[in-house]
Formats: C-alpha cells, structure tokens, sequence
C-alpha cells in the first residue's frame, strides 16, 4: 500500500465503518504493520498511513486480490 489518507483507504473498503477502519489502523499501528505521520502542511493537517515491516509484506500479497475485489464490486 502507498502512503494513503484515511479517506482513500476507506473508499477501497466499501463495506467498513469510520469506527472499524480506525481501530483496525490503530492495531495495525501497535502492531508495526502501518505507521501513521501527519501531513502538517495540509489544512486541516492530515494523517497519512503507510505500510511497514510485515505489513508491507502482507499488503504486497493482498493487493492484487482486493483490486480484482474492488473492480467486481463496481460493476
């Protein structure tokens, strides 16, 4: 996963609630699988998050299958 903003990680996942997709970054933040900096050049500032360490690999693997995913749902 590229650095992304909460709202662009959240249009890929149709189905999740502001409330999941929260706590889920945050246990994926404690778990070192994402980190979380602030854009603070962006008005509002903006929180931006990235995949690192296992994360990174578990986003490599998973990528294509949540795009196929992704692509099947708009149709």
């Amino acid at each position: 996963m590229p650095k992304s903003q909460f709202t662009e990680i959240k249009l890929c996942l149709l189905t999740i609630s502001d409330r999941a997709l929260s706590q889920s970054l945050q246990s994926m933040e404690e778990r070192l699988w994402v980190r979380r900096s602030v854009n603070e050049a962006a008005r509002p500032p903006k929180p931006i998050y990235a995949t690192i360490n296992a994360g990174a690999m578990i986003s490599k693997v998973t990528s294509p299958v949540i795009e196929i995913g992704h692509t099947e749902l708009s149709r």
